[in-house]
């Protein structure tokens, strides 16, 4: 009798253990939508140089994509770091919209993504910080922008981009530090 009762704790524990273990276990199949919308919009929007109103909704798919994780996962609930990272996704759908149209928005383009990452980063905090990995990242920051400051057509767009570079080199290095 006794090794019916331990035949039935072993076979107990290994299904405990088994859904324990798939419980940790993220589901990637939730980003192949993001992949092929980052592909479709690649080949869709890339190549055109006169902007259309579909080329938005095609521009804005990764985007939507990412927030349809999100809420797949229903890790909104709990607020903090995922609701943080949703803000910033939904802000960038706006620095999206505006960069289809680069000649007239560009600026408001920018400023809606420095918003949303500004957000990314605040997700991220400040707890664990690695000094080098910063310094490494806002060299390559620096590096770029000494690549692309000729191309720029402006004083504006120069300082535009310079304070987008940092911003996003600063959720980088948050992320990697993460």
């Amino acid at each position: 009798m006794s090794r019916k009762k331990s035949s039935k704790t072993t076979t107990t524990t290994t299904t405990t253990t088994t859904t324990t273990k798939n419980q940790h276990v993220f589901p990637y199949r939730l980003f192949v939508p993001f992949a092929v919308c980052v592909a479709a919009s690649l080949l869709y929007v890339a190549p055109q140089e006169v902007p259309k109103m579909s080329m938005v909704v095609v521009k804005c798919l990764p985007i939507l994509a990412l927030m349809g994780v999100i809420l797949q996962k229903e890790t909104l609930k709990g607020g903090g770091e995922v609701t943080l990272v949703f803000i910033g996704l939904g802000l960038s759908l706006f620095g999206d919209y505006y960069m289809i149209w680069p000649d007239e928005t560009f600026l408001e383009g920018v400023v809606s993504f420095v918003v949303a990452e500004s957000f990314y980063i605040t997700s991220h905090g400040f707890k664990r910080v690695s000094w080098r990995s910063g310094v490494l990242v806002y060299s390559m920051c620096l590096f770029s922008l000494t690549q692309v400051y000729t191309f720029m057509p402006s004083p504006v767009h120069k300082i535009a981009v310079t304070f987008y570079s940092f911003s996003l080199g600063t959720m980088l290095w948050r992320t990697v530090d993460r």
